[in-house]
């Protein structure tokens, strides 16, 4: 779309630029087949008019914001939806974190230890999306226990940086257990299927 509007503003510039050197004196000429007229002031200034009140809707349209993206783009998600996105890339790291700790048993580098830490720390942050994917639920006792987990998984993963900073791979492991329950529980919040079925 930026680059349609680019290409319509260059040819508007073009026009304008045009109009600027055309003679305003244009002399008359008589004959047989054509008649020329002087061109007068006012339509000279009609056309500069036209020319700017183009320009500028154009460098309106060219200068808006990302915030104005149509979601039917494609190129940017509701508000809902991209905190649920977040949420389940989220989910899916911090179990890869998970498989990749157990696998690993004590062959843990300072530098995996600090990316671990990243990750720990993208699980406290989520809370804020998680928070607001509990706004969206129907059910006040679901959003209640919603809010709940949040909190508590904020509290855990603030209590897993200790075993992090200590390198205590089993204190780690009890961590990430906790922190998945309680993520599979939110998840399972979000769920309308009766368990009957």
């Amino acid at each position: 779309m930026i680059s349609n509007n680019f290409a319509l503003l260059l040819v508007l510039a073009t026009a304008t630029i045009a109009s600027a050197f055309t003679t305003s004196n244009v002399k008359s000429h008589n004959d047989a087949s054509t008649q020329l007229k002087v061109a007068s002031s006012n339509e000279v200034g009609r056309r500069q008019f036209f020319a700017g009140v183009a320009v500028t809707s154009v460098t309106f349209l060219v200068g808006q914001s990302p915030s104005f993206a149509d979601v039917s783009d494609g190129n940017v998600l509701p508000a809902g939806a991209a905190e649920f996105s977040r949420v389940v890339k989220m989910k899916e790291k911090w179990i890869s974190v998970g498989k990749r700790v157990k696998s690993a048993d004590s062959k843990i580098d300072e530098k995996e230890w600090d990316s671990i830490l990243r990750d720990l720390r993208g699980v406290y942050n989520a809370g804020d999306d998680m928070k607001g994917v509990a706004k969206g639920m129907s059910d006040p006792s679901k959003k209640k226990r919603g809010n709940e987990i949040v909190a508590t998984l904020r509290n855990q993963a603030q209590a897993g940086e200790a075993p992090i900073q200590k390198q205590d791979l089993d204190g780690f492991l009890a961590v990430h257990k906790k922190t998945t329950a309680l993520i599979d529980e939110f998840f399972d919040l979000l769920s309308d299927v009766p368990d009957e079925i």
